[in-house]
């Protein structure tokens, strides 16, 4: 398969080589828009509605709301103090909920230096007791973002990229997760997902999830009792990152409906290490299950596209 022309992607800390023709997907929640980045547990969002003028505006709206609304445990103002942040960003320090005296929210808008600025939105949760660590944590995740395009060049600096921007930073472990949502015009019917999660601890291997009467075998054998793996193996991703492969086909019933496609990779976690988050790719057409879409002339093809794909993982040089 010719991968002349395909792009570079930087999700997280990782390289991902996929073709230009690539159509974004939302997410089940539909949170993100294909390519997403979470710190924390918490989604960095490009406001691409709001400039530096305009999100001051907006959250001097959002102070006022939160002043007039009453927390139903303490009777008090939801609204509690702003912290203000690196390049003009500010940060609304409210109770996380009505309902809550004990946990506390920093509604964030942070704001990227230099020349073309850009506004991230950001909440970040914390108990009232560790209100101080909290707010000196948001204030350096804010000093450490920066402006980027996927059409740019790829940074060379240590970090974790997101749709729009990059937080540079190493050193001191944290919870990443990352990953982008995809569709190819060429193969109908088929979804694409990568994603990229820094779980902290040490986590099961693929083989471990899929074994002989474990959940996720059990179920396949109800839902797709026909079902043949087509591959089954262990590979090394760049970076030197060991990871393991499954890819299942089920024949329809009727030949005229086509097949049910069950791609996927995964390297599993080893603890808090930037290098070795848990990796997940896969590729399949659950969603267009038998409906006549046929989006391979044959398995070969399937797993032409899947290795020309998966093989191009890596760890990004310098991403640590």
């Amino acid at each position: 398969m010719d991968t002349t022309h395909w792009k570079t992607y930087c999700i997280g800390r990782f390289l991902i080589d996929l073709p230009p023709a690539l159509t974004l997907m939302n997410t089940n929640d539909g949170v993100y828009e294909g390519i997403y980045g979470k710190i924390w547990g918490e989604p960095l969002v490009w406001r691409k509605d709001l400039t530096p003028e305009t999100a001051r505006k907006e959250a001097a709206a959002e102070i006022d709301k939160w002043k007039k609304t009453e927390n139903e445990r303490n009777k008090a103002s939801m609204f509690i103090d702003t912290v203000e942040l690196p390049n003009g960003g500010i940060a609304i320090v409210r109770w996380e909920a009505t309902y809550t005296k004990e946990m506390l929210a920093f509604q964030s808008y942070f704001i990227t230096p230099g020349p073309e600025p850009r506004v991230f939105a950001f909440t970040h949760k914390s108990s009232l007791e560790r209100k101080i660590p909290a707010q000196a944590r948001l204030q350096y995740l804010a000093s450490t973002l920066r402006t980027r395009d996927e059409w740019g060049p790829i940074p060379t600096e240590p970090g974790f990229c997101f749709d729009g921007g990059i937080s540079v930073h190493t050193g001191e472990w944290r919870s990443e997760r990352a990953g982008i949502y995809f569709q190819l015009p060429m193969y109908p019917g088929i979804d694409f997902a990568f994603s990229i999660w820094g779980m902290g601890i040490k986590g099961q291997t693929l083989f471990e999830d899929e074994r002989e009467g474990g959940p996720i075998a059990e179920v396949r054998k109800k839902s797709t009792p026909n079902a043949v793996v087509i591959r089954r193996g262990e590979l090394t991703l760049g970076g030197g990152i060991p990871a393991q492969e499954v890819a299942v086909i089920e024949e329809a019933p009727n030949p005229d409906k086509g097949k049910f496609y069950a791609f996927t990779l995964k390297a599993a976690s080893d603890g808090e290490r930037f290098d070795r988050p848990e990796l997940r790719f896969v590729m399949g057409n659950l969603s267009h299950r038998y409906d006549g879409t046929k989006p391979f002339r044959s398995n070969e093809e399937a797993l032409g596209l899947w290795d020309a794909i998966t093989r191009t993982i890596r760890l990004r040089p310098g991403a640590i």
